[in-house]
């Protein structure tokens, strides 16, 4: 018997068959890129939070008053569901923050995808501008979609460019000598 004619035993219905019978799954729900975890720095904010300091405060007290085994054991459990709490509510608004500004970009890009740049600081997207074959090739490598032919001889010439690169001295796009190949017999 399927769950089907169960609910329409139940429900006093006739059988009906022309319910959906098959997964169709989250895909068109799922964020690339989305965080499961805190980033280090927000985790370090919220142990400086004035709740989770008091009660710290308060362990360390109970522990050098040499107080009963139960009151310490309470207060460190009582600490670990204020940080457990507050970890739980700074990821959802962490991650609530982060589809609003995914989304927010979707609608500047015109819905197409911005490239990808592994860390938002200063090095990292100086380099991307010095070296702008780093930007292509790691945008190119988090993507998920298929290449075409083109992007993928584009994507070999700047993994060649790169590996010819002398990282000696660095310059500025479109700025490089030119390098002149003399041959042997000059």
């Amino acid at each position: 018997m399927t769950i089907y004619r169960i609910l329409s035993a139940v429900l006093g219905e006739e059988e009906q068959s022309d319910y959906i019978s098959y997964f169709q799954g989250f895909e068109r729900f799922y964020e690339n890129g989305y965080l499961g975890e805190l980033p280090a720095e927000i985790e370090a904010d919220i142990l400086k939070i004035p709740e989770l300091i008091e009660i710290r405060c308060r362990i360390k007290q109970l522990k050098s008053m040499k107080s009963d085994r139960e009151s310490v054991a309470s207060e460190k459990l009582n600490y670990r569901k204020a940080l457990l709490r507050l970890r739980i509510a700074g990821l959802k608004e962490y991650q609530s923050h982060w589809v609003r500004e995914r989304r927010d970009q979707r609608i500047l890009n015109r819905g197409k995808e911005e490239p990808i740049i592994s860390d938002n600081n200063v090095s990292t997207r100086a380099q991307s501008l010095i070296m702008p074959e780093i930007a292509k090739i790691s945008s190119l490598m988090s993507s998920d979609r298929e290449l075409s032919f083109d992007e993928m001889l584009a994507f070999v010439d700047d993994l060649k460019t790169l590996c010819e690169r002398d990282y000696d001295v660095i310059y500025l796009p479109q700025e490089s000598p030119v390098v002149v190949k003399r041959s042997s017999l000059s």
